[in-house]
């Protein structure tokens, strides 16, 4: 079963959610508190590291902020080196192959635009992979 902090109930993740958009970053938070996850937010990679040098979290969920595909990956790669250890879902609207988001170093990768449902399923399997693997 998952294990997330002595202060969380069983399935209950600790959820850093980095996504420039404020619209979708608020979708983002609200359908994870609703499913009883705590999340924390960011709106850039600058705050998601600093964030990360000081919480433990389970997961990470971050958005792509490069101007292009061949950018985007390394982009990202600052968040996934600050999250040593956790794993980091990267959430784009960029066609990237599981393989290329593997071979970066990501656990998984979140579509955009996706359904609300389809977002719920990709981090339920992260959040139980990592208490898997606890």
């Amino acid at each position: 079963m998952l294990e997330c902090g002595l202060s969380q109930k069983e399935g209950e993740c600790h959820i850093l959610v980095v996504e420039s958009s404020p619209e979708l970053r608020r979708v983002m938070v609200l359908l994870l508190e609703d499913e009883g996850h705590t999340v924390v937010q960011s709106a850039t990679p600058e705050e998601a590291m600093a964030l990360l040098s000081d919480s433990g979290f389970d997961l990470v969920i971050t958005d792509t902020f490069g101007r292009s595909s061949q950018d985007a990956l390394e982009s990202a790669s600052g968040v996934l080196e600050a999250a040593a250890g956790t794993p980091v879902a990267l959430c784009t609207g960029y066609r990237f192959t599981m393989d290329e988001v593997r071979r970066a170093g990501f656990s998984d990768i979140i579509r955009k635009p996706f359904e609300p449902e389809v977002f719920l399923e990709r981090v339920r399997g992260l959040c139980t992979a990592e208490g898997a693997a606890a």
